[in-house]
């Protein structure tokens, strides 16, 4: 049944899910005599069903029929006002749509919510005038406490968030905090529960606390902490696919808030930004191995034998887990798993292990020093205060790293040759976060590289990296590759963005327009898998550069 709006009812445009992998903007007759505030939660007719949808303003006057809002199911709004821009703005950056990145900031549960929530505070209006930004770089040890000075600091009516990489870190971080309103983010994603969202929402936290979906916490900030903006996990493998560094910046140049990013070097994605740096130790000094056969030279292992003696405590960082589970037929070159007796192609039987892992470094370091050493290569790996030789991957960063220590890094290489475009900024990461030790040894194949020809003073380095990017169109100055729909019905575009989206491409509908964004070579391959017509209706739009 159709109900005839009144011209003297207003109308709202209302985000709502209208499939299964869309959401759309319907405009909808308001309910007589009620105002409803933008960012609400309503209940509305859609088809046949009724689903829930958030309200992002008011609508245009129209002289057709609107289906009326049924339920308004929030008095006040999910979202500070600043939140629709910073959807567009997330949207527009990550190549998804704008009702995808804004639902996706808070938990599934609310959007099955059938009665209405209690009543919602209003939010508070800010006196803040300015965008301020911090740098604090040094060991994680040393970025902790000050951290920790900071929120000691804070005045009562103060809101702060601290971003970590995963939940453990989390729960290690709220373990050194001893103060009232400390809140551990739960996450918003699928299927999770709405505990820390609703705490959030009604500002019943101080300090919050959590991983990136926390970055959508609903509630206007006076403080953000993020630490380590490029570990792994802050880089999320769904729609909108952000990085939370740039997210971050979006979110308190919007709020006008203070935005502290902690790292080990000066992070990539903050170039143009003027801001107070706090360098909290130096960069130990380092000596440069060459290597020329894997995984220890004698000089290195010397350098070992020779703390060990002195009583100094060894870290050995090498960012591989486990053991080598594949090896090379020296005769025709073939890769077959360790399990295997003989080569299945040649029958050969003289195999070389491809690579090697901290296990195995365990052993080696067992038989050629006589000192059995402690592995710390996981999230639940512990870190005795007694061991005086420790191996791990980056795991070694969650945890102190003791006095009086030097470190060892093994392959640096892994990442200088990497087809990541993101090698170089990860090794700067790495050696950031090696700060703390008393001496740092580095065995690498390319000594005269300028990454160590520079050692600690890495800006020339990251500006010629950030140049080749620039050039490339690479992240974080472009989107790499844009393809458009031209002249298809509806039905078939929708399809293959569903298709597409399968394929973890980055996509967008526009009336008749399909676009996606991918690896250039990702793009290719769906294309050919799809084997669409070569013709005018599909081409390649190289999208202009991002100063």
């Amino acid at each position: 049944m159709v109900h005839t709006m009144k011209m003297a009812n207003p109308t709202y445009d209302v985000v709502v899910p209208s499939g299964k992998k869309q959401l759309s903007a319907f405009t909808y007759a308001g309910p007589p005599g009620v105002v409803v505030k933008a960012g609400a939660l309503v209940r509305v007719p859609l088809g046949t069903r009724f689903v829930n949808g958030i309200v992002i303003g008011a609508g245009s006057v129209q002289l057709r029929a609107l289906k009326p809002i049924k339920t308004v199911l929030t008095d006040g709004a999910l979202f500070p006002p600043f939140f629709i821009p910073l959807a567009r703005a997330i949207a527009e950056r990550w190549f998804t749509n704008f009702s995808t990145a804004l639902t996706r900031s808070a938990p599934a549960p609310l959007w099955t919510l059938k009665k209405p929530m209690p009543d919602l505070p209003a939010f508070p209006t800010s006196p803040k005038s300015s965008f301020s930004l911090r740098l604090v770089s040094g060991s994680v040890q040393k970025r902790w406490e000050h951290y920790r000075t900071l929120l000691k600091a804070i005045r009562p009516n103060e809101k702060v968030l601290v971003l970590l990489a995963n939940q453990e870190l989390v729960r290690k971080f709220c373990q050194g905090l001893h103060q009232e309103g400390v809140v551990a983010w739960e996450g918003t994603g699928i299927g999770s529960g709405t505990g820390s969202w609703r705490v959030a929402r009604r500002g019943q936290f101080q300090v919050l606390v959590g991983t990136r979906s926390a970055l959508f916490c609903p509630y206007p900030l006076d403080l953000i902490i993020c630490d380590n903006p490029h570990h792994l996990g802050f880089m999320s493998d769904r729609a909108p696919r952000l990085q939370i560094l740039p997210a971050i910046l979006a979110r308190a140049k919007l709020e006008k808030n203070t935005l502290v990013v902690g790292s080990g070097a000066l992070p990539y994605g903050t170039e143009g930004q003027a801001m107070d740096k706090t360098t909290l130790d130096r960069f130990p000094a380092a000596t440069i191995i060459e290597l020329k056969k894997a995984p220890f030279e004698l000089s290195t292992l010397e350098h070992i034998r020779h703390a060990l003696k002195a009583k100094q405590k060894v870290v050995i960082y090498h960012n591989r887990t486990g053991k080598t589970l594949h090896e090379v037929c020296l005769r025709c070159s073939a890769i077959r798993p360790a399990s295997q007796a003989t080569c299945a192609q040649c029958k050969g039987t003289s195999f070389k292990k491809i690579g090697f892992g901290v296990g195995e470094l365990a052993d080696l370091l067992t038989t050629e020093l006589g000192h059995k050493p402690t592995i710390v290569a996981g999230a639940q790996s512990s870190w005795p205060p007694d061991a005086q030789l420790v191996v791990g991957t980056r795991a070694l960063f969650e945890h102190r790293f003791p006095e009086n220590s030097i470190a060892v890094m093994l392959d640096p290489d892994s990442l200088l040759t990497s087809p990541r475009y993101t090698g170089v900024e990860e090794l700067l990461e790495d050696f950031g976060e090696l700060r703390g030790t008393d001496h740092i040894y580095i065995q690498t194949r390319y000594p005269e590289h300028a990454v160590f020809k520079e050692w600690g003073v890495w800006n020339t380095v990251r500006d010629s990296d950030l140049a080749h990017r620039k050039a490339l169109d690479l992240p974080p100055y472009g989107r790499m590759v844009e393809c458009r729909s031209i002249a298809n019905p509806p039905a078939t575009i929708q399809a293959l963005a569903e298709r597409a989206e399968q394929a973890k491409l980055g996509v967008r509908t526009e009336q008749n327009s399909l676009f996606l964004r991918g690896k250039h070579q990702d793009v290719a391959q769906f294309f050919e898998k799809e084997k669409l017509p070569e013709s005018d209706k599909w081409r390649i739009i190289p999208e202009p550069r991002r100063e």
